[in-house]
């Protein structure tokens, strides 16, 4: 499913820099950029790619306490923003997360164009300090895309290569290993973009529902722009899933993180941790070769959730049936 946004001429010529060291003439030293406002296509069927589970659970990441563990965690969750030249007044936005000093991990859906294909990588940006209204980040928090170093449609990754080794600056995240290790999780919580507002994290009613290799099933609430969002065990640091689906009216899902760490592995910092920081800088490592895509186990059939607090009615105003497939998003 796209994501589609309508963000207005100002914000698309914004982002039409050249490459990694050419930022737009009218960027705002002071202030970083524009925030993300307008609207977003959700999916019809059954199986969407966001949702939001009774009533919303998302807590801003700046109203956090700074010595709050979340906080520093934040730091290296990012936001992926896709601006199509033929469509300037629109675009694609998911969340992701920092894997390597130029390494940036989201879903595959992602970098997918409505008409099937790839989309122009080119056109493609990471911004990592998106935590404020009318801020998209400063300078040094932005980077564009070189190539997609490796991705698997089944397992609904892209590990994509940035121009600029924004890891340096806010480290990486540690990606779980042991498939073990997600079954004894019972809950878990989910760092953020939703529906393209400034960066959120969910740690209430966010129970794991079940584990279905390659699958993880949760309550957790998530919406459209929360793609690619990493997944944690509610007190962990390890990304343990890659948020990419929702189940409508059961629960959310992420790909058991496992699963995807064994095709990229060959891409990733030896010895990584998850408390990397930006004044502990390692070396770029080296392209890898692409990794082979494998085919995930089957399915199996969804088992129904928890129950969480009764879900709100929509307004008018946000009630996709009744708008056409889309509804509007505050930038906040």
């Amino acid at each position: 499913m796209k994501n589609l946004f309508a963000l207005g001429a100002g914000l698309a010529a914004l982002f039409a820099f050249a490459g990694a060291e050419s930022f737009p003439s009218n960027f705002d030293e002071a202030g970083g950029w524009t925030s993300i406002t307008g609207e977003f296509r959700v999916a019809p069927e059954s199986k969407i790619l966001e949702k939001t589970l009774g009533a919303p659970d998302f807590v801003k990441i700046r109203n956090l306490p700074q010595n709050d563990p979340n906080v520093a965690l934040s730091r290296k969750v990012g936001q992926f923003i896709y601006l199509p030249e033929d469509q300037p007044n629109k675009s694609s936005v998911c969340s992701g997360s920092l894997v390597g000093p130029n390494l940036f991990l989201t879903n595959h859906h992602c970098i997918v164009g409505e008409g099937g294909g790839t989309i122009a990588i080119g056109n493609v940006y990471i911004a990592m300090e998106h935590v404020s209204e009318g801020e998209v980040g400063p300078r040094e928090s932005l980077s564009g895309v070189r190539r997609v170093a490796a991705s698997n449609e089944n397992l609904d990754y892209a590990l994509l290569e940035l121009t600029v080794p924004l890891g340096e600056r806010y480290g990486w995240l540690e990606l779980e290993r042991d498939p073990a290790a997600v079954t004894r999780e019972r809950a878990v919580k989910i760092i953020q973009h939703p529906s393209g507002r400034s960066k959120e994290i969910v740690t209430n009613n966010t129970e794991v529902v079940k584990v279905s290799n390659p699958w993880l099933h949760y309550l957790a609430d998530t919406e459209g722009g929360s793609s690619g969002s990493p997944v944690f065990a509610v007190n962990g640091e390890k990304i343990i899933a890659l948020h990419h689906a929702g189940i409508k009216d059961k629960y959310n899902e992420g790909v058991v993180i496992s699963f995807i760490a064994n095709e990229i592995a060959a891409f990733l910092p030896v010895g990584a941790v998850a408390s990397k920081t930006a004044d502990q800088p390692a070396a770029q490592q080296p392209s890898a070769p692409a990794a082979r895509a494998a085919e995930p186990p089957a399915k199996t059939a969804a088992a129904d959730a928890p129950a969480k607090p009764a879900e709100q009615p929509a307004s008018p105003a946000q009630d996709p049936a009744a708008n056409g497939g889309w509804v509007a998003i505050t930038g906040e």
